[in-house]
């Protein structure tokens, strides 16, 4: 079997686990919020740290640091076209917002770093964790702009110190000085690090039971957002960074994850922030659905074209 085919059947597996489990009614209905705070807060940052335990190689600095210049640039660009979309959508200030939001930052977190595990394994997680830290870093700057940028709200600079960024922060200096772990620890970050990937696809088959479809299909811009996020963004980054000459991991990590649905964000802050957060959870909920699709593709793609 393909290997690429089998580790999206597992995962999709999963999915179906999740989705059954709610239907039948066997997790109670705070079964989602429970198991999503859980994987933020836990599972994913040891994983990050998991996947953070190299020796410490030039071959990996120069790699980092070219992630570091592709997930700079990446995100400057989504900006500049998210901005320059507002005319096209055509949408009240309250729901342009989330348009704006997921325009620019894809679910790079929560499900991207499990796909790189699975698919990738381990190397592809250290590169994507740079993306991530941009993530981080955007997220509670310019998504935070996008929902407060008709009010003088500041930028919540303590959100930016959160389990995931006090790993990459541990992460990266053991990785620089070489630190040594007690093999217990290695093998206690290893196990609620492996946690995240099933959780990841288990809590998005919860996420479907709890769909009622008619509610999504009201207007044709939610999918244009998703196809724009999941399909056409990645495809143009993956021609750009080809022929500007990278290869392998460097091309494949940020492909993967700026191919990621809507990030879940998009509804938390558009609920914090007094937006119109049915719209946020109509993005997410239809971009997620669509990329149960475009991820096993868009991974079968790069393997034939990278």
């Amino acid at each position: 079997m393909n290997n690429n085919f089998e580790n999206i059947l597992y995962l999709f597996l999963i999915i179906m686990v999740g989705f059954s489990a709610r239907k039948l009614k066997l997790l109670g209905e705070d079964a989602r919020a429970v198991l999503s705070l859980y994987t933020i807060n836990i599972a994913l940052p040891m994983m990050i740290l998991t996947n953070l335990r190299f020796t410490f190689e030039t071959r990996l600095l120069q790699n980092a640091i070219t992630m570091l210049v592709i997930g700079g640039v990446v995100f400057a660009v989504s900006i500049i076209l998210s901005e320059l979309s507002a005319k096209w959508w055509r949408l009240p200030d309250e729901e342009r917002a989330s348009y704006h939001f997921g325009m620019v930052l894809s679910n790079t977190g929560f499900l991207g770093l499990p796909i790189l595990s699975v698919t990738y394994g381990q190397e592809a997680v250290f590169y994507g964790t740079i993306i991530h830290f941009f993530f981080l870093v955007v997220n509670w700057t310019y998504g935070v702009y996008v929902y407060t940028r008709d009010e003088a709200t500041h930028v919540n600079w303590k959100a930016m110190i959160n389990p995931s960024t006090i790993a990459l922060v541990v992460g990266f200096t053991l990785f620089f000085f070489s630190v040594p772990l007690p093999s217990v620890m290695e093998r206690m970050f290893a196990a609620l690090g492996g946690t995240a990937t099933p959780l990841t696809m288990f809590v998005i088959g919860i996420m479907m039971a709890e769909i009622h479809l008619k509610e999504l299909v009201t207007s044709i811009k939610p999918f244009v957002l998703a196809i724009y996020r999941s399909v056409l963004f990645p495809l143009a980054l993956f021609f750009i960074l080809k022929s500007l000459g990278f290869s392998g991991l460097i091309l494949y990590v940020p492909v993967v994850l700026f191919g990621m649905p809507l990030a879940a964000n998009t509804v938390i802050l558009a609920q914090v922030y007094g937006k119109d957060y049915k719209t946020a959870t109509k993005l997410v909920l239809i971009s997620t659905l669509l990329a149960l699709v475009t991820i096993p593709l868009l991974i079968e793609f790069i393997a034939l074209g990278g």
